[in-house]
């Protein structure tokens, strides 16, 4: 396996475990705390250095395939769930809407992540 998957896939699965955490969290409680923000953060930052490494490893920006895309679309919704955290983190709600759409991010993000394991077989 190239260098540059083995690292993506490890910072992918990074920030799997970061966002499923933080966003269970999130979503359960119905609080934003200083923990979620911090593991919402580093697992963007961990999706979009894997993003980095797949695109070395295709050599080139756009995507080819499906999996590609929805990687996109599913790093995007997790970049806009990360601002709803911030923001909320002063009064520490999550409310119900902000609770939802990240359970819907975090589906598409693992749908996204699983797609990319199946992929590389």
């Amino acid at each position: 396996m190239p260098i540059p998957v083995m690292i993506g896939a490890l910072l992918a699965t990074t920030a799997l475990v970061l966002y499923v955490v933080g966003i269970l969290m999130t979503v359960v409680t119905g609080t934003v705390k200083k923990r979620n923000v911090i593991m919402q953060t580093v697992a963007v930052v961990c999706d979009a250095i894997a993003t980095v490494c797949m695109m070395i490893q295709a050599q080139g920006l756009i995507p080819a395939d499906f999996h590609g895309w929805i990687g996109y679309t599913a790093l995007a919704l997790m970049v806009v769930d990360l601002v709803f955290v911030v923001r909320h983190r002063v009064d520490g709600k999550a409310t119900v809407p902000m609770r939802a759409y990240a359970a819907v991010a975090l589906v598409f993000w693992i749908v996204s992540y699983s797609l990319g394991f199946m992929k590389m077989g």
